[in-house]
């Protein structure tokens, strides 16, 4: 009869103390280490009951739990501007750590905002995130089925209608979208609607907010936010917190270092930021084979007769 072990926060704590234990009388290493280890027992708990919503997914790894954990704090949130963006590196499981929070949430109506090659292949494809993680999920494609689904009987079971930007700008069109409300906005790609300081509102970017009013919560996703100006963070804070205050980047003098301090600051509660190197621990293992490949035994002689040398 095999026992199940499970990982408690003084069990992190003491592993954490072991390796330090010139700081256990430390009182800022103290709280750090306890905080950290109530985010490790609460991200392990989550992963844990994942199976009990549905849940045929992957088995998260510990930074995706973390951050689905996070997630579902903000689903579940009644407050008027519950939102976070995901910034993960490519690769850590952005999209398996959302559907993961929807399933816990226990939403129903989830819009989800993509480039047309990233709705068609990653989100709604045969072999899709969606079907693949969450298979009783009803999926409703492009703009047109989702305007004939929503204006049906309702139907109480989460339903994804996903959708590409192209598809916002005709302003009847998005006008008829936005007369019903949503559960969750989820933007992927969401660096694709930043903005700097001096450039004026893309058509992209209005239709996003027109469909963030009449959405309860926001979460976005983007494994590319490249940064030339810290307007550009904050710009995308805007939209997913309906025009917050503290995401107001008129106030900021480029270059300065108080503005860098501001910035983060302001984004530190409301991202998720983890770069491959930090979670290699979690990531599965793998193998990696060389392959030698023969090249044909004249490639010397026809390179000479082109004028090229062999390295070239």
């Amino acid at each position: 009869m095999q026992t199940k072990h499970y990982v408690s926060a003084e069990d992190v704590r003491s592993a954490i103390l072991s390796v330090y234990p010139e700081h256990q009388d430390n009182e800022f290493v103290a709280e750090a280490s306890q905080r950290f280890t109530l985010e490790v027992e609460r991200a392990v708990k989550f992963a844990a009951c994942l199976p009990q919503y549905a849940w045929a997914g992957p088995r998260l790894r510990l930074h995706q739990a973390d951050t689905a954990a996070r997630m579902t704090k903000v689903l579940t949130s009644e407050g008027g501007q519950a939102f976070l963006l995901n910034a993960d590196e490519p690769g850590l499981g952005k999209s398996a750590a959302f559907l993961a929070a929807v399933a816990a949430s226990g939403i129903t109506r989830v819009v989800l905002v993509a480039p047309m090659d990233v709705s068609d292949d990653t989100w709604v494809g045969s072999s899709g995130e969606i079907q693949r993680c969450l298979p009783d999920a009803r999926i409703v494609r492009g703009l047109p089925a989702a305007l004939r689904t929503l204006s049906a009987p309702a139907v109480p079971s989460l339903t994804f209608y996903v959708l590409h930007y192209e598809e916002l700008l005709k302003p009847d069109v998005l006008a008829c979208l936005t007369s019903f409300s949503f559960d969750c906005l989820c933007i992927d790609e969401v660096h694709l609607i930043k903005q700097r300081a001096w450039q004026s509102e893309t058509r992209r970017r209005q239709a996003l907010e027109a469909l963030r009013a009449v959405s309860r919560t926001a979460i976005g996703l983007s494994g590319t936010p490249l940064v030339n100006e810290l307007a550009e963070p904050l710009s995308i804070l805007q939209v997913l917190s309906q025009h917050d205050p503290r995401f107001d980047y008129s106030r900021l003098k480029q270059h300065q270092l108080s503005d860098t301090i501001d910035v983060f600051e302001a984004m530190l509660p409301h991202i998720t930021r983890r770069r491959k190197e930090q979670v290699l621990l979690h990531l599965p293992s793998c193998d990696v084979q060389i392959i030698t490949i023969s090249l044909p035994t004249d490639i010397p002689r026809r390179a000479r007769r082109r004028g090229m040398s062999v390295a070239d």
